[in-house]
């Protein structure tokens, strides 16, 4: 039987990842052996022992230090379930909700495309008809050198089948493990966090394989306001220091390997910069109040 390796990364929120591993276990199976791995990287809250106490063998749990980050993390995953010979690998973030199907969904289009990379529809958990992850695909604009499907209404992507992108987001994603083993691991050195996921399905696309979206698989996941919430969740000088140095979100040098991707490199990279010294300044002159309404942009 073929086997899927799901890979969870997760740190700290225990009951977060106890609630999706409960909700896994009602998926239907009968096409695949699941085989779920947890990487639970340093978590102080228990999260590790409980899941083992829990779920026993129907749950590995691999343990980081708390310096895996998401990519480390991701990568550990893989490592083990390759070993295991599970013949895909499955991403998925713990704090989704999903369909009961979402997983079979995802084998069925692979079984249709055996060489592509497949993703989920990722919908606002708080409005289910919107989608806010439906893939992205590679312009030639000078300061966004991507465009991602969101914003648009669920039925109207429904109505389309399995359709290509260039890359994705790593929420739910089902890849075949000879992809993995052709083109390597996720890249730890320069996206340790942020846009791991974007930089290996671009490079995965390269490299010759399909990257491609399953309506018929869906998933609910809060819209998160990272970048916003970096900046108001810190000391000022912190704040602009992780703006343009943390290299585990939204610093510079992450942006700069990601813009290899991009066909106006040297636009984009010059966007970018001026983008920084606009918060710069906001950041440091700016107050509280006023920078969480120039920062804040609510869900349509």
């Amino acid at each position: 039987m073929i086997t899927i390796g799901t890979i969870i990364p997760c740190h700290n929120r225990k009951n977060t990842t106890i609630k999706c591993l409960e909700s896994l276990k009602k998926i239907p199976t009968g096409k695949f052996f699941l085989q779920i791995y947890l990487i639970d990287d340093g978590s102080t809250d228990g999260t590790a022992q409980t899941v083992e106490n829990q779920f026993k063998s129907k749950v590995k749990v691999l343990k980081g230090d708390g310096n895996l980050f998401w990519t480390g993390a991701i990568n550990k995953g893989i490592d083990q379930a390759i070993k295991d010979g599970c013949d895909y690998i499955h991403l998925m973030n713990d704090d989704i909700n999903f369909n009961e199907n979402f997983l079979l969904e995802l084998y069925q289009a692979s079984k249709q495309y055996p060489k592509a990379i497949i993703g989920s529809i990722a919908c606002n958990v708080h409005n289910p008809q919107q989608i806010v992850r439906g893939g992205i695909f590679l312009t030639d604009k000078k300061t966004t050198p991507w465009e991602e499907v969101k914003d648009v209404q669920l039925e109207d992507i429904k109505k389309k089948n399995v359709y290509a992108v260039d890359s994705l987001s790593g929420r739910s994603v089902l890849i075949p493990s000879e992809i993995i083993r052709n083109i390597g691991y996720f890249d730890n050195k320069h996206f340790p966090h942020a846009f791991a996921d974007f930089d290996y399905f671009f490079r995965a696309k390269k490299h010759g394989y399909q990257i491609m979206v399953a309506p018929a698989s869906i998933i609910y996941t809060e819209i998160e306001p990272k970048f916003a919430e970096r900046l108001l969740s810190q000391p000022r000088m912190a704040a602009v220091f992780d703006l343009w140095f943390n290299k585990n979100f939204f610093g510079i040098m992450t942006l700069w390997h990601l813009s290899k991707w991009a066909n106006q490199r040297s636009c984009y990279l010059g966007y970018q910069v001026a983008r920084k010294i606009k918060w710069t300044i906001l950041t440091l002159f700016c107050r509280p109040e006023k920078l969480r309404k120039k920062l804040y942009r609510p869900t349509k």
